[in-house]
């Protein structure tokens, strides 16, 4: 299935990086079944329209998936509706935060076909064979997905989260995909990453505790890929781009310094491949 993931943010938004899309696009881009393009608004606000047209036309997707955020969602819902003005046959997946959360009322949306709760990676490779194999009979046993089956709302049984190892077996991070990372990369000076997932705590001003909510019974919340691992994917990136502007490498875990176990390993693997006199990191 050719498939295009697009990160929503036209309206001059300054998160030039999506790391939920990019890794979903780069999961597809590894396999060796479907293809994939992303589709990224930076740099191109004012003329967001045309360059959606321009790119859907050129690629001619059979499916669209679009990460989504709560503050984001009326961006999310036009972008998949000009999608389906464009290409009408196309199927619109929605998955993130915000459609996690409220699977059943985003999946009411006309322009969407289908909602992935949880994490993407293993469900969307899923999903993507059974429209090629079995569409609709094929829906219903896949776990975290929500779909339509004519005028019904289907909400299939929660699953697993992906295990640490499974995590492993992830493909690195391919920011090649954008279009515009070279712009991105040399304006902002970083590229975000992720080591581990999840996190404990209960802070009433955050909606990862809703998150774990949502997905219990599903496995551990928090996971974490392998330290020397994301120390090498680190390496990886660097490699990739430091000639295009890339002056650091910014943590999007949740609570970085959550384990002193996995930052000691994870700190003598980032010093044994030198990485400490030539890339600095940032991280929450």
């Amino acid at each position: 299935m050719r498939t295009t993931i697009i990160n929503s943010t036209y309206e001059r938004s300054d998160e030039y990086f999506d790391l939920g899309a990019a890794l979903i696009a780069s999961v597809i881009g590894a396999s060796d079944r479907h293809e994939v393009s992303a589709i990224d608004f930076s740099f191109v606000w004012d003329k967001w329209e045309d360059y959606l047209k321009e790119k859907l036309l050129e690629f001619k997707p059979e499916v669209i998936g679009i990460p989504t955020y709560s503050p984001r969602m009326p961006q999310v819902l036009t972008i998949a509706r000009k999608c389906k003005q464009i290409l009408p046959n196309v199927k619109i997946v929605l998955g993130g935060h915000h459609a996690s959360l409220d699977t059943l009322k985003t999946l009411k949306q006309a322009c969407v076909d289908f909602v992935v709760v949880g994490e993407a990676e293993n469900t969307i490779i899923v999903l993507l064979n059974a429209m090629e194999d079995n569409p609709v009979k094929g829906y219903y046993d896949i776990p975290f997905l929500a779909f339509k089956d004519g005028e019904e709302l289907v909400e299939n049984a929660l699953g697993k989260l992906p295990t640490p190892a499974e995590l492993n077996e992830l493909p690195y991070t391919d920011w090649t995909l954008w279009e515009h990372h070279e712009k991105s990369i040399y304006h902002c000076g970083f590229l975000p990453i992720i080591g581990v997932r999840g996190c404990p705590y209960k802070c009433t001003f955050c909606s990862s505790p809703i998150l774990a909510k949502r997905l219990k019974g599903t496995g551990p919340f928090v996971r974490e890929s392998s330290a020397v691992r994301t120390a090498q994917e680190v390496a990886w990136q660097w490699e990739r781009h430091h000639h295009q502007g890339l002056r650091y490498m910014m943590f999007y875990d949740q609570n970085f310094l959550m384990n002193k176990d996995w930052l000691e390993e994870f700190s003598n693997e980032y010093q044994r491949l030198g990485l400490h006199e030539k890339v600095p990191f940032s991280c929450y």
